[in-house]
């Protein structure tokens, strides 16, 4: 089935592993996070590649404990991409988007320093580490737990909403 609408997002969401491995090479690119480099494609592509998951379904699809676990390097040999976390691909990249937007929205400075370190050629993880004062996964953890207090705010607020309404 054709959707010509998908062209742009997809085309921009390529473009941006392009210019990544154009900048850093092949072999750096190969050693960052799966989850890094799908989730800054689709975070710049504005979701292009992840059409067929909502913010929402990737949110809820999270909290219910179906989600991936975010590595602090990447391997050449043996990604771990959205297979190795059950996932389908749509919803890796969402999912990954969401992580990405999580720390650009925490402080778009660190967030532009920490891209600015890895389009340098920098290691992920000590740029990581060096950029956000923590690891990935204690990063991770917060992210998981402001994403849960949130979603039962909206849950609530949704709630309410529908009681006002009847």
């Amino acid at each position: 089935q054709s959707n010509p609408e998908r062209i742009p997002g997809i085309l921009t969401h390529e473009l941006t592993h392009l210019y990544l491995k154009q900048h850093i090479g092949i072999f750096k690119v190969g050693k960052l996070p799966t989850w890094y480099n799908e989730g800054i494609a689709t975070l710049v592509s504005d979701g292009g590649g992840a059409e067929k998951v909502t913010e929402a379904e990737a949110i809820q699809a999270i909290n219910s404990g179906h989600k991936f676990t975010p590595n602090e390097q990447g391997s050449i040999l043996f990604p771990k991409a959205a297979n190795a976390f059950g996932l389908n691909p749509y919803m890796f990249y969402r999912q990954s988007m969401l992580f990405m937007s999580y720390l650009k929205n925490k402080d778009s400075n660190k967030f532009m320093a920490f891209l600015d370190l890895i389009r340098r050629g920098e290691p992920f993880s000590r740029s990581f580490n060096k950029t956000f004062n923590s690891t990935v996964g204690e990063t991770w953890e917060t992210f998981l737990t402001e994403l849960k207090a949130e979603a039962n705010h909206i849950i609530k607020r949704t709630e309410y909403a529908a009681v006002v309404h009847e």
